[in-house]
């Protein structure tokens, strides 16, 4: 029997198929593609129920029947290569051998086509439905590059390091046959790999690391033809063990050519237990990218002591072919999708951090959590179609921390599909919280910063804002509010106007503390130029900048708060003589120094140098450098990042031999760097200590002209307390002679 070998290919869900015209074979028919008549899934509103945990499957799924128009020779049937071939208790089976025609990446498409025509060969997508030879799609699958994962031991580096494995057709072919705890390295492609029956691409049911070469092209893509319709609520890849690290792709949700059905990819990674295994820890999602997800990025639950780093949460517009009863025939249509960051149900000590997320959604999302951090996060609310929602949400949970993120562009108001309307906060906390912090974060360019939220026969949430930026929210900056137990209500009106302004407060209620704020003025929140705050808090003392460098000081002088130049700006805070005055506002700013060498007073700490080893120089001072034989090079600004290289020069190193009527005495090069290139155009001071026995003799100072290539005198030479000195604003070879 004759067939092509199974293609290690950019688009894994279409496959090839070897077939024999030995007998009596018509020319093909290719059925049309069938038409959908879903409409697409309008984006969720977010509710209170929680994902249920899931089951383990007892038992297995039916073999696949053989279709009837299937072509049988001498009693062997031709079927698709879609896995390694196992039995029926799923061990792998040995191979057959057989007859194949090999296609490489690096073979040109005309030479693999003309190869599959040799060999009467078609090509098929997952549904069975063969796709011409001839035609852009099969050419654009044949000319894709061939992934291939590699299995490696623990602890590996890199694919090529000794024991890995490659010849993995598919990220789940490699996950199925590596060991745990194995590093599965794959290669830059698309991965397709969706199984319809169980709503998922790839099972991590073990301890892994999952490593993509590159997060841009080493991409897990929805299915383009959502043929059961079940694509809705699927994810990309479901984990359900401990000790799994992903890193290094691209998460990509459904779309669809024309006549496919389009579906939507809720999750990008999910991690959930079963019920043998009810809760997952030291799981590790980091610099990747996921982008046309429709619900999370990244979702988990009943996860502990896990970090979501680094990655990007994307929201992309992407063309879908939508047909819906009574339009014929179907069209494309714009959908946004994408840019929610993670959702947390019942998990803690999960740190998210440093990642980036564009939504008109949620962008990280809390509910039964405990010791959750969120921390140096930025997040964007978008509005493409409708409102945004909020930047941040927490409800039930506790001890949540809060820090250093900025949040902004959320903006509310009565929308389609939500029983009150979105509502365009940062942050947004529920009732069943406590000893929340919410800490040095900017909130800014949002409908409310802050919103604590509750029934009104319920508590408000415990809460503490310090040291945060809350400023430029058109409607709040804080908000503690309580809503109608029951009953119909609105956060706005049909103008945008803030509803929640109308509840009451009863004796008694907690306070929200949000003591060391800066409200976007130094007078305070309520104040022109500042947000406002509506409900109970204790505002008072805030913080105030009025050089406007980020340096805050409190509004009655406590807390600790100091800015060194208070009038101003410097938002560097540099002190260089630690008298507490800073440097943009001490008229002395640097510390008298003793005298160095015979160059004087040189206005920073002297660093000794051997000679042409690099220096870096201060951030904090100027610096003087100094050679053995009293030659120094003498800064007198800070040039922080550059580094320097003083070199001894004698006579016999020179560039070039020197001037007649002049007599060598000393010389010396300096070299600059910034950023690994020389630079010039610093002003710096070049000192030579005059020989004993010389004084009295008449000096001058030559520098090497490169573009010349002569010597060139230099003027300004100053001759005072045995030393020699000239100010250049240049670096180069530089030479002491006596006339």
């Amino acid at each position: 029997m004759i067939k092509i070998s199974r293609f290690k290919k950019f688009l894994p869900f279409l496959v090839i198929i070897s077939m024999l015209f030995l007998m009596v074979c018509p020319s093909p028919v290719f059925a049309e593609g069938e038409d959908t008549n879903e409409e697409p899934a309008q984006e969720e509103v977010i509710t209170e129920e929680e994902p249920a945990a899931e089951e383990e499957v007892a038992s297995e799924a039916p073999a696949e029947e053989i279709p009837a128009n299937e072509v049988v020779i001498e009693e062997q049937t031709v079927v698709e290569e879609v896995s390694e071939a196992v039995s029926a208790e799923g061990e792998a089976l040995p191979k057959e051998e057989n007859t194949e025609v090999e296609v490489t990446a690096e073979e040109d498409v005309s030479d693999i086509v003309e190869a599959l025509y040799e060999a009467d060969a078609v090509l098929i997508d997952e549904e069975g439905e063969p796709i011409p030879l001839a035609s852009g799609q099969a050419k654009l699958i044949l000319s894709q590059p061939l992934p291939d994962p590699v299995i490696c031991p623990p602890g590996s580096t890199s694919p090529s390091d000794p024991g890995c494995v490659p010849g993995y057709t598919t990220i789940t072919s490699a996950v199925t046959a590596a060991d745990p705890n194995s590093v599965i390295f794959v290669e830059a492609g698309t991965y397709i790999e969706w199984d319809p029956a169980n709503r998922v691409s790839v099972v991590i049911d073990k301890p892994l690391t999952l490593i993509g070469a590159d997060k841009n092209t080493t991409i897990i893509q929805g299915p383009n033809s959502n043929t059961d319709y079940m694509m809705n609520y699927g994810t990309l890849i479901l984990i359900k063990s401990s000790d799994v690290t992903i890193k290094g792709f691209t998460f990509s949700g459904a779309n669809a050519a024309e006549d496919a059905k389009y579906g939507e990819t809720y999750y990008g990674i999910e991690a959930k237990p079963t019920s043998g295994n009810p809760t997952l820890n030291n799981i590790t999602i980091q610099d990747n990218i996921f982008t046309f997800i429709s619900q999370k990025g990244v979702q988990f639950q009943s996860v502990e002591k896990s970090v979501i780093s680094d990655n990007e949460f994307q929201r992309e517009t992407r063309q879908v072919w939508y047909d819906p009863p009574g339009v014929t025939p179907g069209s494309n249509i714009s959908v946004a999708r994408g840019g929610s960051g993670p959702g947390l149900w019942s998990s803690s000590n999960v740190v998210v951090d440093n990642n980036t997320m564009q939504t008109n959604g949620v962008g990280i999302f809390e509910k039964n959590g405990n010791s959750n951090q969120f921390i140096n996060n930025t997040i964007e609310g978008l509005h493409d179609s409708d409102f945004s929602d909020h930047g941040i949400h927490v409800q039930s949970s506790t001890n949540t921390t809060i820090k250093n993120n900025t949040i902004f562009g959320f903006t509310g108001g009565l929308a389609k599909y939500y029983n009150h309307g979105k509502l365009g906060a940062a942050i947004v906390v529920y009732s069943g919280s406590s000893a929340l912090v919410v800490e040095e974060n900017h909130l800014y360019d949002n409908s409310i910063g802050v919103i604590a939220q509750t029934y009104q026969n319920l508590n408000s949430p415990d809460l503490t804002l310090k040291d945060n930026i809350i400023s430029g929210n058109t409607a709040d900056g804080l908000v503690n509010v309580k809503y109608p137990a029951s009953g119909s209500w609105k956060w706005w009106d049909e103008c945008g106007n803030p509803l929640y302004t109308t509840t009451t407060f009863e004796d008694g209620d907690p306070t929200i503390n949000a003591v060391y704020n800066y409200w976007g003025c130094d007078n305070g929140p309520g104040t022109t130029g500042c947000d406002t705050i509506t409900g109970t808090a204790t505002y008072d003392p805030w913080l105030i900048d009025p050089d406007c460098d980020l340096v805050f000081e409190s509004s009655d002088g406590s807390g600790g708060y100091v800015d060194n130049c208070p009038a101003t700006y410097n938002p560097d805070q540099k002190d260089s003589d630690g008298d507490g005055a800073g440097d943009a506002c001490d008229p002395t700013p640097y510390p008298p120094t003793p005298p160095m060498g015979g160059a004087g007073a040189g206005p920073c700490p002297l660093i000794p140098v051997i000679g042409r080893e690099l220096v870096e120089l201060s951030c904090d001072y100027a610096n003087t450098l100094e050679l053995p034989g009293g030659e120094s090079i003498i800064f007198y600004s800070i040039l922080c990042g550059y580094f320097a290289q003083v070199i001894t020069e004698t006579e016999e190193t020179l560039p070039a031999e020197l001037p007649d009527g002049v007599d060598f005495v000393a010389g010396v090069t300096l070299n600059l760097f910034l950023d690994g290139e020389p630079v010039e155009g610093e002003t710096q001071t070049v000192s030579f200590a005059i020989p004993e026995g010389m004084e009295g003799s008449d000096f001058a100072i030559l520098a090497w002209d490169a573009d010349t290539s002569s010597w060139v005198e230099v003027g300004g030479v100053t001759v005072s307390d045995g030393f020699v000195t000239v100010t250049v604003d240049y670096p180069g070879t530089f030479v002491l002679v006596a006339r």
